[in-house]
């Protein structure tokens, strides 16, 4: 005690930055546990064009959240089943004397879980239309073509028209069977 008492300004200046650190870590904690739904929005991506251009708010943004997440639970096990399906139809290419109705079984199942997850991605596009107003409705009507596409992902060049692939300049020259006489 004796050291508080003859150092009374030390012990202020102890307890003010004590009480200084506690409201930095509470700011801190707060401001975090604040921006975590924000974080959970990509900055890129289908869902991140919808926001821009659909002009979303931030109610709208966290329904739409809502919606992401209920989308990814209700398709997971479907992807996985499908996954599955296809593993099973093209490993019927490994069995010799395959009949047409084994194939045209496999090739089912794993329709049905196209057909399953086509409808589960219409209705959860529907219901993102359903929380926006007229004039974003009109907008979602525009855009959503866009929006199947960019979740698509990219899709390759075009198949040559002749059925041969393109043809061009090659490192080691043209087939044997299209060289000169004097190169052969």
């Amino acid at each position: 005690m004796n050291f508080i008492t003859k150092n009374k300004w030390f012990a202020v200046a102890m307890v003010m930055l004590i009480l200084l650190n506690i409201t930095t870590l509470t700011v801190f904690w707060w401001t975090k546990k604040g921006n975590q739904q924000e974080e959970r929005l990509p900055q890129g991506g289908a869902m991140a064009f919808l926001v821009r251009e659909l002009k979303l708010d931030s109610a709208q943004q966290q329904q739409l959240l809502v919606f992401r997440d209920e989308h990814r639970s209700a398709t997971q096990e479907i992807r996985k089943k499908n996954r599955e399906a296809k593993e099973v139809f093209f490993s019927l290419l490994e069995k010799d004397g395959i009949t047409d109705i084994e194939i045209n079984e496999a090739a089912t199942v794993s329709a049905r879980y196209d057909a399953e997850l086509a409808k589960i991605t219409f209705d959860h596009f529907k219901k993102i239309r359903s929380v926006c107003n007229a004039k974003q409705q009109e907008k979602f009507d525009e855009i959503i073509h866009e929006v199947l596409r960019m979740l698509a992902g990219p899709q390759g060049p075009p198949p040559p028209r002749d059925g041969h692939p393109p043809r061009g300049p090659h490192p080691d020259g043209p087939p044997p069977h299209e060289r000169p006489e004097h190169e052969k």
